[in-house]
């Protein structure tokens, strides 16, 4: 008797909740999912729904970085789309790295930083603690959404610098830089 009012409860969750299997995409891949977008030449091989950096310094040169980044694949040669990668170092730390995709079904994906890849960025001596991290987002065919967020921190004293590319060889929909300030640079005259 237990057995079958717990496999009726089982039944009634996964058949009133679908969702519960979509692992929890956030809201803005499923926003940048949605997005309309115009016609494109034959050939383009993905379009850019979404790239924001915020960038955050604080005193005693501590910064940090969070980035998202939401393609659509448009034809085949846009699978590559579907690896999403970040560089880290001795003095960059890789706080957290997911990626999501949603297929032209609607099937959700989700890879955690446990499942990517660490690979040296360099066989040189002097740039051997450059390293980055692959993920492999599955389901990258035409018409799926791949999405990924990355955020590092940096303790770098002796310079504050940061660059960010806003234009790319894809068509952008939405890009988006924002540096924060730490109230206390900004009373000290240290910007």
């Amino acid at each position: 008797m237990k057995r079958t009012i717990v496999l009726a409860l089982f039944i009634v969750v996964v058949a009133g909740a679908p969702h519960v299997f979509a692992w929890g995409t956030p809201d803005w891949v499923k926003a940048a999912a949605k997005m309309q977008l115009p016609t494109y030449p034959e050939g383009t091989s993905g379009v850019v729904l979404l790239d924001e950096t915020t960038t955050t310094v604080r005193g005693a040169g501590d910064g940090g970085c969070r980035s998202r980044r939401a393609f659509k694949i448009l034809s085949t040669e846009g699978r590559e789309l579907g690896y999403a990668a970040v560089d880290f170092n001795s003095l960059v730390e890789l706080v957290s790295f997911h990626a999501w995709g949603i297929t032209a079904k609607g099937d959700e994906w989700e890879v955690k930083e446990r499942e990517a890849m660490e690979l040296g960025r360099s066989e040189s001596m002097l740039y051997a603690d450059d390293k980055m991290k692959v993920i492999r987002i599955p389901g990258a065919d035409p018409g799926t959404v791949v999405a990924f967020e990355y955020e590092t921190r940096e303790r770098s004293p002796q310079a504050l610098q940061d660059s960010w590319s806003f234009q790319r060889d894809l068509p952008v929909r939405s890009a988006r830089y924002t540096l924060v300030l730490g109230a206390r640079d900004l009373d000290a005259g240290t910007v």
